[in-house]
């Protein structure tokens, strides 16, 4: 599924806000309150799951035995319809996206586009933390 936002529409003062949000996501809904659980699913169930975010979208993909695929369904979108967004997980999601950032800073490509972002027109949606 992919969502058409992005980092380039984080307010100003909150760079880092659709990628928070795509770690928050699952952490629990309301069907499902177990942080992490859609992951532990498709996991046990011979897929495999991502997601990403980058300037102008979220995108958010699995794959599953295909006798998961209807529960492994069912989770996918109880993360869209009832998230929990649980405050006791906000510390560890928050760090796990620096951690990424952290990462991303000895990359040449990475150190390139945010150089781009920064020379970018203020005004514009490029100008903004990737």
């Amino acid at each position: 599924m992919d969502v058409g936002v992005g980092a380039a529409l984080d307010p100003k003062d909150t760079p880092g806000l659709a990628h928070f949000l795509e770690h928050m996501l699952f952490m629990g809904t309301e069907k499902y309150p177990i942080a992490n659980e859609y992951d532990d699913f498709v996991l046990n169930n011979g897929g495999y799951l991502n997601a990403y975010t980058n300037n102008i979208n979220t995108n958010f993909h699995f794959s599953i035995a295909n006798e998961s695929l209807e529960q492994g369904l069912d989770i996918f979108s109880h993360v869209f319809i009832s998230p929990l967004l649980d405050k006791d997980c906000i510390e560890k999601e928050m760090n796990a996206v620096n951690s990424e950032h952290e990462k991303n800073l000895q990359s040449d490509d990475w150190r390139f586009w945010q150089l781009f972002s920064c020379s970018a027109n203020e005004s514009g949606i490029y100008n903004r933390f990737l």
